[in-house]
């Protein structure tokens, strides 16, 4: 209980059906995490750091530079049946019977089954890629897909599908990402509440380091030494949740184990899934 235990590296390789490494570390120090992130970005091996302090926890993943996120969202595409399309600079189409088309601003769509302006329905030898259109939501039934004047005239029919296009990712090495961290919120009522955890988890590392134990569960005077050490301008709530941090940060609980697992195979699913380098 309180004493840091041996780090844990596992080197996962040959990922799915692309060829990839990930490292992943577990219960190590900030030195060590540093010092294995100047190895990794460098060559491009991915690096997911995880750590559970009793209730709170904390993941880090880097996956290099140049990685192409072949599926944003993981969802299914979204189609919509087609009521009109306009020939004009900004073709303008408009679903059938007032139905929501559901896209974003961005979005990329391509068209089957459209009677007249043929022109836009993507052929068998042709890549989705190849043939998208990028939309300009208009309105909740209508978007717009760029110039269509040069088109012959629509008819009737259509549908449009959405296209997943590949979105290159550079990865903040684990260095820059101490200094200016991007967390993903899971609590929209707690904005703040990343930042503060944040801070609590690097001045652990620094208490660690500078006594060489986990501070002592329930213990005033070391909770008060790890606010001392955190970063930041606090307020009497976030001292709070920073102390409770302290009084239980030498404790593993199971249940916190099992979600920050979960989380990890999550992520590793979608490496082999959705993800892979250029």
């Amino acid at each position: 209980m309180g004493k840091m235990r041996a780090p844990s590296i596992i080197m996962l390789t040959n990922v799915g059906y692309f060829f990839a490494q990930v490292v992943v570390l577990t219960e190590s120090t900030r030195d060590e995490q540093l010092r294995l992130a100047e190895i990794t970005h460098p060559k491009n091996i991915g690096l997911i750091i995880a750590e559970t302090r009793g209730v709170f926890a904390q993941v880090f993943c880097d996956m290099g530079t140049g990685f192409v996120v072949k599926d944003v969202t993981g969802e299914n595409p979204i189609s919509t049946m087609v009521a009109s399309i306009s020939n004009d600079k900004q073709g303008v189409v408009t679903c059938l019977d007032e139905m929501r088309h559901g896209f974003e601003d961005g979005d990329y769509v391509i068209f089957n089954e459209v009677k007249g302006m043929t022109q836009l329905n993507i052929s068998a030898n042709q890549q989705p890629e190849e043939k998208a259109m990028k939309v300009q939501v208009l309105g909740p039934y209508t978007f717009s897909i760029g110039d269509t004047s040069g088109f012959s005239p629509y008819t009737g029919g259509g549908v449009a599908t959405q296209v997943k296009m590949p979105l290159t990712v550079d990865f903040k090495p684990f260095g820059k990402a101490l200094a200016d961290p991007e967390f993903i919120l899971t609590d929209f009522g707690k904005f703040e509440r990343p930042a503060i955890l944040h801070a609590a988890f690097s001045a652990l590392h620094e208490f660690v380091k500078a006594n060489n134990r986990m501070p002592k569960p329930w213990n005033e005077a070391d909770a008060s030494a790890l606010v001392s050490l955190a970063e930041g301008d606090f307020n009497e709530a976030d001292v709070k949740v920073i102390k409770t941090f302290s009084y239980t940060a030498a404790g593993q609980l199971a249940p916190m184990c099992a979600v920050v697992s979960l989380i990890f195979c999550e992520f590793l699913n979608f490496i082999i899934n959705y993800y892979m380098h250029t």
